[in-house]
C-alpha cells in the first residue's frame, strides 16, 4: 500500500538515483520501503529535498520514467487484468529507452505499483507536470506510451481510454493534442479501409498511420501536409533541445524520425498516384 503522496515540487526520493545517477533526491515512507525491498537498503536512506545538485533536466527525466511506467501499470490494469502483451510492451519500452539493469528493476517496480488501486495517481501527475513543464515533449511521449499500452492486446477497454484522457488533461495536454495522439495510435493499430485501398503497393495501414502522424486528413492539400510537417519538425527537433535530459532528447529524436518518415511516405504515395 502506498501511504506517501508526493509533496509540492518533489518526487519520491531515491527514484532519481535509480533512474538518473546524478539526481540527488531520496525516497522515504512506504514507497521507499517498497523500493528498498526491491533493491536492498544500501541505495538511498532517509528523505532529502530536491537540491541544487539535481538539475531541472535530471529531475524531469527521473519524473518522466517514474510516472510513465507507473501510469502504464494503471492503464494495463484498467480492464481488470494485465496481459502478457502489456507486460512485453513495457519491457520493450525499457529496451528502447536504454535502461540499465537497475533502472529496469525500478521501472518494473513502478509498473507494479501503478497497478495498485491505492497508487496516488493525481499527486504523481501533479509532480510530473511541474517537472516537465519546460519540456512538453515529455508529457506527449508519456501519453503516447499509454496509448501503446492500451492497444497492446487489441481494442482498448473504455476504462483504459478514460484513464488516459484523465492523465492527458492533468498533464496539460489540450483536447486537440490528446485527440491527435489517439488518432495516430488508432491508425497505427487499426488502419482504415480507404487507406489500404489508396495505394495498392503500400502495406496496410501505413498510409493511414502516416497521415495520422502528421495530424492531417487524407484529403489534405499538399500545402497543408507540408505545413503540418514543418510545424511538427520545428516542435520536436532535437537541435532545439540543447541541454535537455537524455530521455527528452531520445523521445524528441524518435518523434522527429516518425514525422520525417510519415512525410516521405505521403509524398511517395502522392507522387505514385499522380504518375
Amino acid at each position: 500500500m502506498i501511504g506517501m503522496f508526493f509533496g509540492a515540487g518533489t518526487f519520491p526520493a531515491g527514484l532519481g538515483t535509480l533512474f538518473g545517477g546524478s539526481v540527488g533526491f531520496m525516497m522515504g515512507g512506504p514507497l521507499g520501503a517498497m523500493f528498498g525491498a526491491a533493491f536492498g537498503q544500501n541505495f538511498d536512506r532517509g528523505i532529502e529535498a530536491l537540491g541544487a545538485e539535481a538539475s531541472p533536466q535530471a529531475q524531469a527525466q527521473a519524473a518522466f520514467l517514474v510516472t510513465t511506467f507507473a501510469v502504464m501499470g494503471a492503464v494495463a490494469k484498467a480492464d481488470g487484468r494485465v496481459s502478457e502483451a502489456e507486460i512485453a510492451l513495457a519491457r520493450g519500452m525499457m529496451e528502447r529507452l536504454g535502461l540499465d539493469p537497475a533502472q529496469r528493476r525500478a521501472a518494473i517496480a513502478c509498473f507494479t505499483q501503478g497497478k495498485s488501486p491505492e497508487f496516488p495517481l493525481d499527486a504523481t501527475l501533479a509532480s510530473f507536470a511541474r517537472s516537465c513543464q519546460p519540456w512538453p515533449t515529455l508529457a506527449r511521449s508519456c501519453i503516447e506510451m499509454q496509448f501503446a499500452t492500451a492497444w497492446a492486446d487489441g481494442e482498448p477497454a473504455a476504462a483504459a481510454l478514460a484513464l488516459i484522457a484523465r492523465v492527458a488533461a492533468q498533464l496539460g495536454l489540450s483536447p486537440a493534442a490528446h485527440a491527435e495522439i489517439e488518432r495516430r495510435a488508432r491508425a497505427h493499430h487499426r488502419p482504415e479501409p480507404e487507406a489500404e485501398e489508396a495505394l495498392p503497393h503500400t502495406p496496410p495501414g501505413t498510409l493511414a498511420a502516416a497521415y495520422a502522424e502528421l495530424g492531417v486528413e487524407m484529403n489534405a492539400s499538399d500545402a497543408e501536409v507540408t505545413r503540418a510537417y514543418r510545424l511538427l519538425l520545428s516542435r520536436h527537433h532535437p537541435d532545439k533541445l540543447v541541454g535537455a535530459a537524455e530521455t527528452v532528447l531520445k523521445c524528441a529524436a524518435e518523434r522527429t524520425h516518425a514525422v520525417v518518415s510519415a512525410y516521405e511516405r505521403i509524398r511517395a504515395a502522392r507522387t505514385s498516384a499522380a504518375a
